[in-house]
């Protein structure tokens, strides 16, 4: 495979090239374009509003590959920080689309959610599963939340790291500014996991062989207090953050993440923990995560699974009334047993 190393042509982490795609047959040779003028249209595109995102306002920034979207998020006011600029050019949103569902690579670097189709099972013929992975300026407007403690290195944590991709942007970061860092990327499902375990390996191999990365699968409900000095969480928490992940962080600490109901309002929160454990956040951009999910003991249901509940509970009476007490009827008892003797 091929292998990145510091000190390359970037300042930090280089990108290993994804897998090529199918040449695409030769266009026909046409004749070279006549000299003229700037294109009005194009003139005028310059000078007219910037578009934004219709759920949270925000420009949007689409490219056709990943230095024309970094760019677009930069003009755009999005990425701001140095440190944030060179981790999303150096990590290629791209590449970690193509790795995972090549099929989805055109819409890598529109600035806008890629739901990438997995397999369950190698047995299973279709995708039967999804990963979404979050618009680029979402993505970038949590990470500029976290460079002031990606900064100074440390150890850090991505619940719901899905493909990986945010989970490298914080580890670029940390690179870029020179500091130590440990990212743990934890993801739930044992096949969301592996596909981004292998994006990762296939990509950023320098970032997992030096440790930079860790990844997991599993339930991240029992995590060490006062162990992480940043995490975010690419998942929606409802109704509000869980204890146990503000327990985790260390004093100081922050927190980034989605908080809200599936279907309804979320908001994209950044919690403060400090030196002596107050807690304080504040509520940026109106967000859609996928839901937060545990290997627990559910304690929330839907409107079908209480009629289903409904419907046992009636079956439990109609049992108890009629049939038990049927058996009990048909047994003698001592009265008419002395009576018989």
């Amino acid at each position: 495979r091929t292998r990145s190393h510091f000190g390359s042509s970037h300042s930090f982490l280089s990108m290993a090239d994804p897998p090529a795609p199918d040449p695409a047959p030769a266009p026909a040779e046409a004749d070279p374009p006549a000299e003229e003028g700037p294109d009005p249209a194009a003139v005028d595109a310059v000078d007219a509003p910037r578009a934004a995102c219709g759920y949270c306002g925000t420009p949007v920034s689409h490219g056709e590959d990943n230095e024309t979207m970094v760019a677009a998020l930069v003009s755009n006011g999005v990425l701001k920080t140095e440190e944030a600029i060179q981790a999303f050019r150096v990590v290629d949103r791209g590449g970690f689309v193509r790795v995972c569902a090549p099929e989805r690579y055109e819409e890598a670097y529109l600035d806008q959610p890629v739901e990438l189709p997995l397999k369950s099972s190698s047995t299973s013929s279709d995708p039967d599963l999804y990963v979404q992975m979050s618009a680029p300026h979402v993505h970038a407007i949590a990470l500029e939340q976290l460079v002031p403690q990606l900064r100074k290195g440390g150890l850090f944590l991505d619940i719901g790291s899905g493909t990986g991709y945010f989970a490298a942007c914080m580890a670029a970061v940390s690179h870029a500014a020179g500091a130590q860092v440990t990212v743990e990327a934890m993801e739930r499902v044992k096949e969301i996991h592996s596909a981004g375990d292998k994006a990762l390996n296939t990509l950023l191999p320098g970032m997992i062989d030096k440790g930079m990365i860790l990844t997991g699968c599993g339930d991240c409900s029992t995590l060490p207090k006062n162990q992480f000095d940043a995490i975010h969480v690419g998942c929606s928490v409802d109704p509000g953050i869980p204890d146990y992940m503000i327990q985790a962080l260390k004093s100081p600490g922050r927190l980034v993440v989605p908080v809200g109901p599936v279907w309804g309002k979320q908001r994209l929160v950044v919690l403060d923990k400090g030196e002596t454990g107050e807690i304080s956040y504040k509520k940026l951009i109106p967000v859609t995560y996928v839901p937060f999910q545990l290997d627990e003991k559910k304690t929330s249901y839907t409107f079908g699974d209480i009629v289903v509940m409904a419907l046992l509970v009636v079956v439990a009476v109609i049992f108890k009334t009629y049939v038990l007490q049927r058996s009990t009827d048909a047994q003698p008892t001592l009265h008419t047993m002395s009576q018989e003797l």
